[in-house]
């Protein structure tokens, strides 16, 4: 049996990612906890490319949660917002009442030397 609750500390080096994968009976809902810093893209990128794609060629990321704007928890945000790559989605799934938002319909501006 399957568990209903996946929860995946994802490589982030000196930094935070989790991945949490929830069963419901039409599909996965799957929800990303910041994305650690740059350099970490790569492993993450790696990891959503498991994610299985739907019958059009989506990885559906149903929520992005970023907790705060330090480095190691938004470093690899840009990147992560910029792919074209893998076909991320985000939003709400085919299986859900309304269709997904490509990520790069998301536009991310930040700067580390930015004071809000």
């Amino acid at each position: 049996m399957r568990a209903a609750v996946i929860i995946e500390a994802l490589t982030a080096e000196y930094g935070d990612s989790l991945l949490v994968t929830c069963s419901t009976p039409k599909g996965d809902w799957r929800l990303l906890v910041d994305t650690g810093p740059p350099e970490c893209w790569p492993s993450l990128q790696a990891r959503l490319a498991q994610i299985p794609a739907d019958r059009v060629g989506h990885r559906h990321q149903d929520l992005v949660v970023i907790t705060h704007i330090d480095d190691d928890h938004i470093g690899a945000a840009a990147a992560l917002f910029g792919d074209r790559t893998r076909g991320l989605t985000l939003g709400r799934s085919s299986s859900r009442p309304k269709a997904s938002l490509p990520l790069d319909f998301m536009h991310l501006a930040w700067n580390p030397r930015s004071r809000f």
